[in-house]
C-alpha cells in the first residue's frame, strides 16, 4: 500500500479556505433550489455553471508552492508540476517580464540541479508584500531544500 504524500503550502498563505467552502456550499444550495423550481434543464445548467466557477476559483486560490518530505509541488492555474528534492538546487526571486513590459512584481524561481530555471506561479515583491515576506519564504524553501539534500546524502552514505 502506498503512503499518501502530505503537502504543506508555503506560499501564499491559506486563510481563504473556510470562507470559500462555506460560500460555495451556500451557493450550491441556492442554485439547486432555484434551478429545481424552474425545471430539470435549468437546474442542470445552473449547477454546472456554479461547479465550473467554483473549480476555477479553487484553482486560483490554490496557486502556490507546496512542499513535502518527497519534494516540491508548483501549482499553477492550469497544471501542477512536482519536483523531487534531489532535482532542486535552490530558490530565488527575480522580476517577471510579461510581453516585454517592465516588471511590476517578481516571481519565486526554482533552479534545478541541471541548471534549468523554472518560474513558479507565486508572484511577490522582494519585501513585505501582502502574500508574505518573500525573503522569509525563500529562506524557508532553501532551508527545506538543504535539509532534504542532507537526508538524501545520509541515506546514500548508509544505503
Amino acid at each position: 500500500m502506498t503512503q499518501k504524500t502530505k503537502w504543506r503550502q508555503v506560499a501564499p498563505d491559506t486563510w481563504w479556505r473556510i470562507p470559500f467552502i462555506v460560500g460555495y456550499s451556500l451557493t450550491f444550495l441556492v442554485v439547486a433550489a432555484l434551478g429545481a423550481a424552474n425545471g430539470a434543464i435549468q437546474f442542470a445548467w445552473s449547477t454546472a455553471t456554479v461547479a465550473a466557477i467554483a473549480y476555477f476559483h479553487y484553482r486560483v486560490k490554490t496557486i502556490g508552492i507546496y512542499t513535502s518530505d518527497s519534494g516540491v509541488r508548483l501549482r499553477g492555474l492550469a497544471r501542477s508540476r512536482e519536483l523531487g528534492w534531489a532535482e532542486v538546487a535552490e530558490f530565488f526571486h527575480l522580476p517577471s517580464h510579461y510581453l516585454g513590459f517592465e516588471p511590476v512584481r517578481g516571481s519565486i524561481w526554482v533552479v534545478l540541479e541541471d541548471g534549468e530555471e523554472i518560474e513558479t506561479p507565486v508572484k511577490a515583491l522582494p519585501e513585505g508584500d501582502p502574500p508574505g515576506n518573500t525573503t522569509a519564504i525563500l529562506a524557508e524553501l532553501n532551508g527545506e531544500a538543504r535539509q532534504a539534500h542532507a537526508r538524501i546524502a545520509a541515506a546514500a552514505k548508509f544505503g
